[in-house]
């Protein structure tokens, strides 16, 4: 990435991003109580149930590009800001 100054001097950044991906199942936690007797007695479980994750490693390198360009066009925004004052 290359900025112009204001006198006429050029910067020039270079930066690397990686990143890397490791799938987890989905976990949920479901709390579920019963009671009788008005409250008088009761009882609480909860269970984890895990769920299998459906994106694939296509979908993740989908996502992670979005988010490569929306900080290349933060740097942008920021070198731009600063060159304009």
């Amino acid at each position: 990435m290359t900025q112009r100054t204001s006198e006429d001097k050029f910067n020039t950044f270079v930066f690397s991003m990686t990143n890397t991906l490791k799938f987890e199942p989905n976990v949920l936690v479901v709390s579920r109580s019963k009671s009788s007797w008005g409250g008088l007695f009761s009882k609480k479980y909860q269970e984890l149930i895990k769920i299998p994750v459906t994106m694939t490693v296509e979908d993740m390198k989908i996502i992670s590009d979005y988010f490569d360009q929306v900080i290349y066009d933060r740097f942008m925004r920021y070198f731009d800001a600063k060159n304009s004052q």
